[in-house]
C-alpha cells in the first residue's frame, strides 16, 4: 500500500503500512497543537479599526447629547487625569517598576518557550530514526512542556497574574487619592459634575474657565 508517496513493505518485522499511517496523524496533530506555530505572547491588544473607531465614537457622542440637556444647567468642570496622574511621582516610579518587571517575566517566559523550541527541532532532527512509540511519547512531551510554558505564561500575564497584582497594589492607592481629591475639589467648588478630558472622543469643545487639572494637581501637593 501507498501512504502519500513512500510504500510500506509488510513483513514479519517491519512496521506496518496503518503505523507509518498513525506516524503521519501524531505530526499533524503535534503541528496543529503545537505553541511553536501558535506563538502565544502576552502581545498587546490588537488596534481598533477604523470602522469600529468611529461606530465607537458615534455611540460616545450620542450619550454626550443625551446628556447634554441635563449638564447644560450645572456647574461642570473638566480635568484630564492622564496629566493629574503623571504629576505625581509615586505614579511614575510604578509605571516604571512596572515596566520592568514586564520586562524580566517577558524573558522567563521567552526562555521556557526556546526550551520548548529546542526539544521540537532536536525531535524532527531525529524523528526519522524512531520508532513509532517513541515518536508518540516524544512528541507527547513536547505538547506537556508546551502546556506548562502556557500556564506559566498565564500565571504572570494573565488577569489574575502576578504582574496585574502587582500593578493593583502599586496603582490603586495612587489612584484613590487622585480621585478623592477630585471629588473634594468639586465640591469645594460647588462642580455638579466633573468631566474627564484625557483620551475623550466626545469633548467638542471646553472653555479655558472650564479646565481645572492645574487646580486639582495642587490641591494633591498640599
Amino acid at each position: 500500500c501507498l501512504v502519500g508517496s513512500e510504500m510500506c513493505i509488510r513483513d514479519s518485522s517491519s512496521t506496518s503500512c496503518s503505523d507509518s499511517s498513525s506516524d503521519a496523524r501524531l505530526a499533524i496533530k503535534l503541528e496543529e497543537k503545537s505553541y511553536i506555530y501558535i506563538r502565544k505572547r502576552p502581545l498587546p491588544p490588537p488596534e481598533r479599526t477604523k470602522t469600529r473607531q468611529t461606530m465607537k465614537r458615534l455611540i460616545l457622542f450620542a450619550a454626550a447629547l443625551l446628556a447634554a440637556g441635563t449638564l447644560a444647567a450645572q456647574n461642570c468642570i473638566i480635568v484630564d487625569s492622564e496629566k493629574i496622574f503623571k504629576s505625581i511621582d509615586a505614579y511614575n516610579q510604578a509605571i516604571s517598576d512596572l515596566d520592568d518587571l514586564a520586562k524580566q517575566y517577558q524573558e522567563q517566559v521567552d526562555n521556557r518557550f526556546q526550551e520548548v523550541e529546542t526539544l521540537y527541532n532536536n525531535y524532527m532532527n531525529q524523528k526519522a530514526s524512531l520508532p513509532a512509540t517513541t515518536r508518540q511519547a516524544r512528541e507527547q512531551a513536547i505538547l506537556d512542556k508546551e502546556k506548562e510554558a502556557q500556564q506559566f505564561q498565564e500565571s504572570l500575564f494573565g488577569q489574575e497574574g502576578t504582574l496585574m497584582k502587582k500593578r493593583l497594589e502599586l496603582i490603586q492607592p495612587i489612584q484613590k487619592k487622585v480621585f478623592d481629591a477630585i471629588e473634594a475639589y468639586a465640591k469645594q467648588v460647588g462642580a455638579a459634575a466633573v468631566i474627564d478630558s484625557s483620551n475623550n472622543p466626545t469633548l467638542l469643545y471646553a472653555s479655558p474657565s472650564a479646565e481645572h487639572t492645574q487646580q486639582v494637581i495642587e490641591l494633591l501637593k498640599k
